[in-house]
C-alpha cells in the first residue's frame, strides 16, 4: 500500500511541474481588406496598433495589393500622408496607384470590422483563429490515466 501512495504522489508532483512548463497556445489574426470590388487578407500574430505587410497577402476576389500599412493613432502617416485627428490605412498597387483611406482614431486595435470615414469603400476586417489546444492537456491526460492503472494494478494484486 506505501508504494501505491508513492505512485500517486509521484504522478501528481509530475502534473503540478508540467503545469508551470506547459506550452502557450495562442490565436493568430486574420486582416481581410475589402476595396470595392477587390479583397485581400494576410495573417498576423497579434493584433498591432500599427503595421506594415508587403508580403504574404492573399488574393481572395482580384486584388492587385501589394503593400499594406495600418496606424491607429490620430493623425498617424500611411504611405505619407496623413489626415488630422484620424487613423488611416495605405494600400498600394490597387487599380494601379495608393490608395490612402482615413478611419476613426482608435481603429484597428481588437477584433472587428473598420470602415473608412470618408466613403466607405475600404473596410477592414479583423477575426481571430480558433486557439489549438495546448498539448499540456494530453499530458494531464495520460498522467491520470497512468494514475487510474497503477490504482487498478495495486487493487488487482
Amino acid at each position: 500500500m506505501p508504494s501505491l501512495f508513492k505512485t500517486i504522489g509521484a504522478v501528481l508532483c509530475l502534473i503540478f511541474a508540467l503545469s508551470f512548463a506547459a506550452p502557450k497556445a495562442h490565436a493568430d489574426y486574420i486582416y481581410t481588406v475589402s476595396v470595392g470590388s477587390e479583397q485581400f487578407s494576410f495573417i498576423e500574430p497579434t493584433i498591432a496598433s500599427s503595421g506594415f505587410v508587403d508580403s504574404g497577402l492573399t488574393d481572395i476576389s482580384d486584388s492587385t495589393a501589394t503593400a499594406f500599412q495600418w496606424n491607429s493613432a490620430a493623425s498617424a502617416f500611411c504611405f505619407g500622408l496623413s489626415f488630422p485627428g484620424d487613423a488611416c490605412v495605405g494600400i498600394a498597387n490597387v487599380g494601379g496607384g495608393q490608395s490612402i483611406n482615413f478611419f476613426p482614431a482608435g481603429s484597428f486595435l481588437a477584433v472587428g470590422t473598420y470602415t473608412d470615414v470618408e466613403f466607405g469603400a475600404v473596410t477592414v476586417n479583423i477575426a481571430q483563429t480558433g486557439v489549438p489546444e495546448p498539448s499540456s492537456l494530453l499530458l494531464l491526460g495520460s498522467g491520470v490515466g497512468a494514475l487510474f492503472g497503477a490504482v487498478r494494478r495495486k487493487l488487482k494484486v
